[in-house]
């Protein structure tokens, strides 16, 4: 496949994307999915994550939800290697919703580019 071609690939995926979830588009970093369980779960934790970043780790496991207990990160998944990826832009925006879109929406591009 010439470099042309796998670039016009991804656009046409990357427009596809964008026609599928057309009404998200249009707010990406206040709208989330219908469901409003994971999405706003993985957002909370991308923030939470981002935050312990800049603070060296320091307290990452013990997270303010279901306080008044201990290493409560732990009892879902940390997302700590995507936080990693999009701390840096989070901590500029401070907003976790614009930045848990932007880090699912490429991942499916590429699924889609590396099927065809």
């Amino acid at each position: 496949m010439k470099r042309t071609e796998a670039g016009g690939v991804v656009l046409l995926f990357a427009a596809l994307a964008v026609v599928y979830t057309y009404p998200l588009v249009l707010g990406m970093g206040t709208h989330l999915p219908n469901d409003l369980g994971d999405p706003l779960l993985t957002a909370w934790t991308l923030g939470w994550d981002a935050d312990r970043l800049r603070h060296g780790l320091a307290g990452v496991w013990d997270a303010p939800n279901f306080f008044p207990y201990h290493h409560t990160l732990l009892y879902s998944d940390h997302l700590l290697g995507i936080a990693i990826l999009t701390a840096p832009l989070q901590w500029l925006t401070q907003n976790p919703i614009h930045f848990w879109r932007r880090s699912y929406s490429p991942p499916r591009e590429c699924t889609c580019w590396c099927g065809s």
